[in-house]
């Protein structure tokens, strides 16, 4: 449903239009674009207007949240450069944890870098449509979110930005970061950063580190000598004591069977309706017309999308 124009739950609508008030005020902020800058869209050459799409959505605390989306789908080839980068993977990531229980390391804390990709600047000379006169664009600075250059914007950024305080990755284990007497270790997946050291104050070190240079939010901590947490998706159980570390995809599983509660106490191994048929002139039985027919292939496709 439309969040705003034909929202007619009013309350909604007012926490969705705070919402996308406040993310204007932190793009200004961040510097992605100069809102005194208005040129007229004539006089800039069409293909490096990037169109702008805004989200709405709830998030499970009940934040109502807007966030600026560019339709890197639409981008000309032109438009962008070099988009390969290399990413902590899962192989890093159990290699970070291997090696921090290993050394009897403490994950005291997990992290959010707050609107990450806004750090990084771009190359290229791309505008947006000014969002508060749409007769007008104005200069897009930073790698906004949708950006086919984005991801491996950010990734330059925050790679410079680790190894100018000592810490390298390697082609082998991309997002694992350490430096070359380790007495702490990064690993970090686009916003998401894991910091494991020897005792509370070198980690605190590090979040000092980073703290200079992005704003913050603390995910999870240690109780304990445990952590419970989520990263890259999974749910993380980090026991020092025990000397153990599991990675599960049991909440994400819980939340796909409140979604669909069709598949929780299915037999079937793959998310599939028996009453979808593939012949082009053949139409099932309980489907009425076209319209409901897409309605369910869309239910479908989300269903295989979230797996």
């Amino acid at each position: 449903k439309d969040a705003i124009s034909d929202n007619k739950d009013y309350e909604e609508k007012a926490a969705f239009i705070r919402a996308y008030k406040k993310e204007l005020q932190n793009l200004e902020r961040a510097g992605v674009y100069d809102p005194v800058i208005q040129i007229p869209k004539q006089k800039v050459d069409r293909e490096k207007i990037i169109p702008i799409n805004t989200i709405f959505s709830v998030k499970r605390d009940g934040t109502h949240k807007a966030r600026w989306v560019a339709r890197g789908d639409l981008q000309s080839e032109n438009t962008y450069g070099d988009t390969d980068t290399s990413l902590l993977n899962m192989e890093s990531l159990r290699l970070f944890l291997i090696m921090a229980l290993e050394k009897g390391m403490h994950i005291y804390r997990t992290m959010d870098i707050n609107h990450a990709f806004l750090y990084a600047p771009i190359e290229e000379e791309l505008f947006i449509e000014h969002p508060k006169n749409r007769g007008m664009v104005t200069p897009l600075r930073r790698a906004l979110y949708g950006l086919k250059q984005s991801p491996k914007n950010w990734n330059d950024t925050l790679r410079q930005f680790m190894n100018k305080n000592g810490y390298l990755d390697s082609f082998c284990s991309p997002g694992f970061y350490v430096q070359e007497d380790p007495n702490s270790m990064v690993a970090a997946y686009v916003d998401d950063t894991m910091i494991a050291g020897y005792g509370e104050d070198k980690i605190d070190e590090v979040i000092d580190m980073f703290e200079k240079e992005f704003e913050l939010k603390i995910i999870g901590e240690m109780k304990n000598n445990i952590l419970s947490t989520d990263v890259l998706g999974l749910d993380l159980d980090y026991d020092l004591d025990r000397g153990e570390a599991t990675l599960s995809l049991e909440s994400y599983i819980d939340r796909m069977i409140v979604d669909y509660p069709e598949f929780k106490n299915s037999k079937e191994q793959t998310p599939h309706k028996s009453k979808y048929v593939f012949h082009p002139k053949k139409t099932p039985v309980d489907i009425k017309d076209e319209s409901e027919k897409q309605e369910q292939i869309h239910y479908l496709q989300k269903i295989l999308g979230k797996i």
